[in-house]
């Protein structure tokens, strides 16, 4: 992330930022897993007509049932867009540790590739650009390091839905992905979810809010990257004026949009910006006191940092109903095939077949 710089075109680009003012209402934020919807196995009980219900298969199909209608919905919603604070960053870039819990780091081999962000316990939301190779990804959250360390969570991925749509033309389009994790985490002080916004949600020109990643912190093509998570404070730019800003730099027609509404703009006029290796790292904005919304991922941008030229990002909030849909299927198609593993050991073969 640089304090005063952006990357090039294809890149995610970054740098440190007050409470934002939203318009329109939040709702119910999807923060835990919805319980998902089908597998409904009293429906399948139903039809096994004629079947006895004597001991010693009534009871154990009852208790079966039983379990099964309740594990779904047996963990609490857990609120997200939460941290702890201990301790208030002033004009700093170094992000304090607890203050972005829901920062992930996406890896190859234990290097750093873009970033990402946590939305429950198994789901993590990137760039779709991040995740087109065929590579064995791994997600480290719990810590500010660029290293993984003691403090560090690291899963291995178990699946990657790249949003349909998703398209490499001059930009990149609906830039996209979810992050299915191998096993769920367990939150604390350091790992928590981030919200999602609903799919009305608005953010008025000049919003406050956040960047963070571990990208580069300047331009110059020998930099490293920074050892810890830096954070930059971004503002909201509506579509309208950031087309017209884009237009200018790259001398394209007025009748041409760069920007479309799956994007939102963002800018800081000290310089500050994502940068090369932020890409897919959450842009989040305050809401309420300590609740923080995810309403962008570090997308592409021209350059890092450079006057007068805003990063992209895809909008969170365009495509918060396919996040949802796409996590219940996914959850709902796992949880209805370990019912039919259960009953095909427990009812006889006939039974199944009669089916």
């Amino acid at each position: 992330m640089v304090p005063s710089t952006k990357e090039n075109l294809g890149e995610g680009t970054m740098g440190a930022a007050t409470p934002v003012v939203i318009s329109g209402t939040l709702g119910d934020l999807p923060c835990g897993l919805p319980c998902p919807r089908g597998a409904k196995l009293s429906l399948l009980l139903l039809r096994v007509r004629g079947l006895p219900l004597t001991p010693p298969l009534g009871p154990l199909l009852c208790l079966l049932l039983l379990l099964l209608l309740l594990l779904p919905c047996s963990e609490p919603v857990i609120s997200c867009g939460h941290y702890h604070p201990f301790r208030k960053i002033i004009g700093g870039e170094i992000a304090t540790a607890q203050r972005w819990p829901w920062q992930a780091s996406l890896q190859v081999n234990r290097v750093h590739m873009c970033g990402g962000s946590l939305i429950n316990k198994e789901w993590v939301i990137t760039a779709a650009h991040c995740v087109t190779w065929n590579y064995d990804y791994t997600v480290k959250l719990g810590d500010i390091s660029y290293f993984a360390t003691n403090l560090s969570t690291v899963v291995s991925v178990k699946d990657i839905l790249i949003y349909p749509r998703y398209a490499e033309l001059i930009f990149y389009r609906n830039d996209l992905a979810l992050v299915q994790l191998a096993s769920p985490v367990t939150y604390n002080q350091m790992i928590q979810p981030v919200c999602l916004p609903n799919d009305n949600l608005n953010l008025k020109n000049g919003t406050r809010c956040w960047v963070t990643g571990w990208g580069k912190t300047s331009t110059d093509e020998n930099n490293s990257r920074p050892s810890v998570l830096h954070e930059a404070d971004q503002f909201i730019i509506e579509n309208d004026l950031c087309n017209k800003l884009l237009r200018k730099h790259y001398f394209f027609s007025k009748f041409i949009f760069v920007i479309n509404k799956k994007m939102i703009c963002a800018y800081h006029p000290e310089g500050k910006d994502a940068c090369q290796g932020d890409s897919g790292g959450p842009l989040v904005c305050q809401f309420g006191k300590h609740t923080w919304v995810q309403v962008g991922i570090v997308s592409w941008g021209i350059g890092c940092g450079e006057e007068a030229v805003p990063g992209v990002y895809t909008r969170v909030s365009g495509f918060s109903k396919w996040i949802i849909k796409s996590m219940n299927l996914r959850n709902s198609s796992i949880l209805a095939s370990s019912c039919l593993l259960l009953f095909s050991m427990l009812l006889p073969w006939s039974i199944l077949i009669h089916l």
